[in-house]
């Protein structure tokens, strides 16, 4: 069997990013570094994915009674709504369970599923 493509798979600039955010999981620095580098080099996906990060990171720096967060709630679940269904459209076999947080997709998975059988 041929190994998945996945969509970060082509991209080894998206590949070192999501790296070093692993590396890092607390500092946004290298979040909002993808981020840029997705509004400027990739599609309309990837642009709104940028957003998404961008927002997400500023949603989780402000108070839950910060006046700026209603906007911005607004705006992630437009972009939610509009890109949630492909950008986690190649999880869907393997978790029911995926959500966004600080704009990158976090899984709750059934290892076997995730990995295939032995």
């Amino acid at each position: 069997m041929a190994p998945r493509k996945t969509p970060a798979a082509g991209r080894p600039e998206v590949l070192a990013f999501l790296q070093d955010i692993r590396e890092n999981p607390e500092d946004d620095t290298p979040r909002l570094i993808l981020a840029d580098w997705l509004e400027e080099h990739g599609g309309p996906g990837d642009a709104a994915r940028g957003e998404l990060i961008r927002l997400q990171v500023r949603l989780a720096r402000l108070a839950e009674g910060d006046p700026e967060r209603e906007p911005l709630v607004r705006r992630e679940q437009e972009l939610l709504e509009g890109h949630a269904a492909a950008w986690l459209k190649p999880l869907h076999r393997v978790s029911k369970k995926r959500y966004c947080r600080r704009g990158l997709v976090y899984i709750e998975a059934d290892g076997e599923k995730f990995l295939g059988p032995n």
